[in-house]
Formats: C-alpha cells, sequence, structure tokens
C-alpha cells in the first residue's frame, strides 16, 4: 500500500506543469461559477421585491375598488341629507310637507346594487320613514331590521340617539325580515348637519357586505393572503374568507402611512403590506406567507442549483481535457530529454526541474 502510494505521489510530483494548467482552469471555473452565484442571489432578491410590489399595488386597487363604494354611498347618503323637505320635516311636523313627499325623493333616488337599503330617523316622532314605508322605531326593528348581538335598547341608543355629529360606520349583522341574515356596513349620519345642538334625528345607509367582500376575496384569490379592512380606529370591518385573526402585534402596531414589511407571525414569516385611506381613514392590511410568494422562487432555485451542478461538473471535466492537451507536448518533449540519458529515467523529477536547470 505504501509502494502504491509512493508512486502516485511520485507521478503526481512530475506532472507539476499539468497541475498547474488544471488548477488554473478550475480557478477560472469558479469565477465564472462564483458571478453565476451572486447574478442568481441579485436575481433572487429583485423576484422577492417585485413580489411585494405586486402585492402593494393589488392592496392599493382594493383600497381604491373599496373607498369608490363608499364614495358613492357617502354620495348617496349627501342626497339623502341635503334635501330640503328632510330638513323641514326634521323641525316643523307641521310644515307642508308630508312623509308621504319625502318618500317619493326617497324613492326616486339612483341606488347602487351594493347598498341593501336605506332609511331616515326621527327622534321627534320615534318613526322610521324609508322608501316605500313609514312605521315606529320598535315595529321596524321588530319586523324589518334587528342586530345580532344588540338588543332594541341598544340600537335605539347607540344607533338612533347618538350625540355624535360626524359619520359613522360600523359592521353589523342584520336579521332583515326575522329570516335572512345579512353582513352589511351601516353608514349613520347625525341630523341636521348644519347644526350643533340635539341630534332630530339619523340617516342610515346599508351596505351589503358581500359586494365588498367580492373585491376582497378576489384579492385574496389573486395573491393568496389574508386581507383585512379596519375603520380607523383598528375594529375589523371585514377580512378575506377563511382568514385567521389579525395579530394583535400587528393590530395594535404603529404603522406609517402606507407600507410593507416583514414580520414573524409565530412560526410563519409573513410579508405585510398596509394602507390608510385618505378618504375614509379605514385601513387596509395585506398578509402574504412567504412560503406562498417563495414557491416559484424555490423552484426557479432547485433548477439553478441543478444547472449549476452540471455547468460546474461539465467545466471541471472541460478543465482536466484543455489541461492534459495542452500539457501533453509537454510530457512528450520531458520524456524525450529524460530517455536520451540512459540509465537515468527520472534524472527530472518534473518539467519544472529540467527548465530551471537550462535557466542556470
Amino acid at each position: 500500500m505504501l509502494a502504491l502510494i509512493k508512486k502516485a505521489a511520485n507521478k503526481i510530483h512530475r506532472r507539476k506543469i499539468f497541475l498547474v494548467f488544471l488548477t488554473s482552469y478550475i480557478l477560472i471555473l469558479v469565477l465564472a461559477m462564483l458571478s453565476y452565484v451572486l447574478y442568481y442571489k441579485r436575481f433572487e432578491e429583485k423576484m422577492l421585491e417585485n413580489e411585494k410590489r405586486i402585492s402593494f399595488s393589488m392592496l392599493e386597487q382594493l383600497k381604491i375598488d373599496v373607498d369608490n363604494k363608499i364614495q358613492q354611498a357617502d354620495e348617496f347618503l349627501n342626497n339623502m341629507i341635503f334635501n330640503k323637505k328632510l330638513d323641514i320635516l326634521l323641525t316643523d311636523s307641521q310644515s307642508v310637507y308630508t312623509y308621504k313627499d319625502l318618500m317619493g325623493d326617497l324613492m326616486a333616488y339612483t341606488k347602487s346594487d351594493y347598498i341593501y337599503d336605506y332609511y331616515i330617523y326621527f327622534s321627534k316622532t320615534d318613526e322610521i320613514v324609508t322608501a316605500t314605508l313609514k312605521s315606529d322605531a320598535k315595529f321596524f326593528y321588530d319586523n324589518f331590521y334587528s342586530y345580532e348581538g344588540m338588543n332594541f335598547k341598544e340600537w335605539h341608543n347607540s344607533l338612533l340617539h347618538s350625540h355624535n355629529k360626524n359619520r359613522v360606520v360600523t359592521a353589523v349583522r342584520l336579521n332583515a325580515y326575522n329570516s335572512e341574515k345579512r353582513a352589511i356596513i351601516a353608514i349613520t349620519q347625525p341630523l341636521p348637519v348644519s347644526q350643533s345642538n340635539d341630534t332630530l334625528g339619523q340617516a342610515v345607509i346599508l351596505i351589503d357586505q358581500t359586494k365588498i367582500r367580492e373585491v376582497v376575496d378576489k384579492t385574496n384569490w389573486i395573491s393568496g393572503a389574508s386581507v383585512y379592512i379596519m375603520d380607523k380606529n383598528g375594529k375589523e370591518i371585514l377580512s378575506s374568507k377563511d382568514s385567521e385573526p389579525l395579530p394583535e402585534d400587528l393590530r395594535n402596531m404603529e404603522y406609517p402611512l402606507n407600507t410593507i414589511f416583514d414580520f414573524n407571525s409565530g412560526n410563519d414569516k409573513v410579508t405585510v403590506s398596509y394602507y390608510i385611506s385618505e378618504k375614509t381613514g379605514w385601513r387596509y392590511v395585506l398578509l402574504i406567507p412567504r412560503s406562498s410568494y417563495l414557491t416559484e422562487i424555490n423552484r426557479i432555485q432547485v433548477f439553478a442549483v441543478i444547472i449549476f451542478l452540471i455547468c460546474f461538473m461539465s467545466g471541471c471535466i472541460l478543465a482536466y481535457v484543455l489541461a492534459y492537451r495542452n500539457y501533453r507536448p509537454i510530457r512528450e518533449i520531458s520524456e524525450t530529454i529524460n530517455g536520451m540519458f540512459s540509465g537515468s529515467e527520472n534524472r527530472y523529477n518534473n518539467e519544472f526541474d529540467y527548465w530551471c536547470e537550462q535557466c542556470t
């Protein structure tokens, strides 16, 4: 065994120029492959950056779509509350106008398909007027629209006797006609708008959440992300289908106006896109697990590793072939020179020994 090792060592020692050629080619190959690795890392970073930009763009588009619906609902509500007949009926029960006149105006308004219904409450008479009926508040609550988790007294006090003069948006579950359950967004506006005294009534618009959820679920389907919409106080209005509750750390975090960042949610790392609407103050949050948008990147990464290994192995074989091809003439010359000295086959241990002697 020792003899074999010694023989192999002597053989390698004699082929020192071949090793120089081979090492040079391998170094060139390594530098080329290193540039490939650096380029791929840069490519991967760009892909991640583009995925984040796409998710943020989708969130921005969602915000625009929902804001447009809310803005149209606001415009519809403005048509209701700035009605001259309404102002007179709120303050003067003996006016020349009747509730029937107001109902005719309400019926004439063109509403979008996502507006489920709308009505006006008069606090002096404790009555509610819609486009098709007039009834007292208790009858209306018991037979038309009641709210889950809220009895008549709570509804009467919180929604209809609010002293808040600002427009309020609330997400609630509606029991319609004691048979139909529906998720809605209620927009309420205390009346009259122009005065700062006691509230004389409320204008209410009920927005069908399913119409807005369609936009949210579409974003969820395209991006594979969990989507959340919250009001300006951080209360959740709605979220995409099958979404987990928004982590408290994210719910309570102070965000910049519009931002995107990474966040560790339990054992999962997610990318968070966050947008605040300038019009409504609503907060839009999009959570994308890194595993979902890294799937394609990981697939490309596996392919890149396979290509890297194939290229590296092929390069090593080619380096050996080129080194051997360039070394062969030198080896033949060396063997010829060594053969000229009878009985001194190993006079020159390697080609460098010969050339060094010639130089001296």
